[in-house]
């Protein structure tokens, strides 16, 4: 039997954390770093800016040719942290899963995700709780996932 994943994330990393229900407290299953999360837009690539900034595509959100090197970076990680999930999905890692982010990478996260991943995903707690170590999450986890 899987568990569920707990992912609490934000632009510059995630850990996943891991539950198999009531009383079973969670385990730790891996942590990605985002360095670029981390910077600022100045200190990131520039060149990566005239690419995306002079998209000609009709159906392209003109909010996403205007991202900051610091969103693309952000919705880069988004992207990474969601093949994750979906290599987890196909590998039958976890049955279901709680994505825990501040609500903008929370956004980015979601839109990255494919159909079937995001069938998966439980709930979802709009915070930054990125800072806080596994005890003190676990309150804040209690509410949605039975610990």
């Amino acid at each position: 039997m899987s568990g569920t994943w707990i992912v609490v994330a934000h632009r510059a990393g995630a850990r996943i954390f891991e539950t198999h229900g009531r009383g079973s407290g969670l385990d730790y299953v891996q942590e990605l770093r985002n360095e670029a999360g981390r910077l600022k837009d100045s200190e990131l690539d520039s060149d990566r800016q005239g690419a995306a900034g002079h998209s000609s595509h009709h159906g392209q959100d003109s909010l996403s040719r205007e991202q900051s090197p610091h969103e693309r970076a952000a919705a880069d990680f988004a992207r990474e942290l969601s093949r994750l999930l979906e290599r987890g999905r196909n590998e039958h890692a976890y049955d279901d899963v709680v994505l825990v982010a501040e609500p903008g990478f929370l956004g980015m996260l979601r839109e990255a995700l494919d159909a079937p991943t995001a069938s998966l995903v439980r709930a979802e707690i709009p915070k930054n709780l990125s800072k806080m170590d596994m005890q003190a999450l676990t309150p804040y986890l209690a509410e949605t996932v039975a610990l």
